[in-house]
């Protein structure tokens, strides 16, 4: 019987027992950003934890939103293609010398 209240009181809306109404964790701030978000919280009259929640919320709706999708893919395509054209640079500065070394050395 005990389980089953247990089981019943984390149901979420969908009737989901594994996923419970609300979820507690930690979070490590430097010093800094902590301050930031206290002075933040006060600003807003609003605790810490409902401007983290707040945040939270925001960040986890810009992940999902289809625009920031494609941005973020864009954003690491240049990324990635930078960094491959830094590495071709390298290779063909690298095959250039080698060819440099071997002709003087059949010279």
């Amino acid at each position: 019987m005990a389980t089953k209240n247990r089981t019943d009181s984390l149901r979420d809306e969908t009737g989901d027992p594994g996923t419970p109404k609300n979820s507690t964790f930690s979070l490590r701030l430097r010093p800094n950003e902590f301050e930031i978000l206290n002075s933040l919280a006060n600003l807003h009259n609003k605790s810490i934890a409902e401007l983290a929640r707040e945040f939270i919320r925001a960040g986890i709706r810009d992940a999902l939103d289809p625009a920031e999708i494609d941005r973020r893919i864009e954003e690491e395509k240049q990324r990635l293609m930078a960094a491959a054209d830094e590495m071709r640079k390298a290779v063909l500065d690298d095959q250039s010398r080698s060819s440099e070394k071997t002709a003087e050395h059949k010279v």
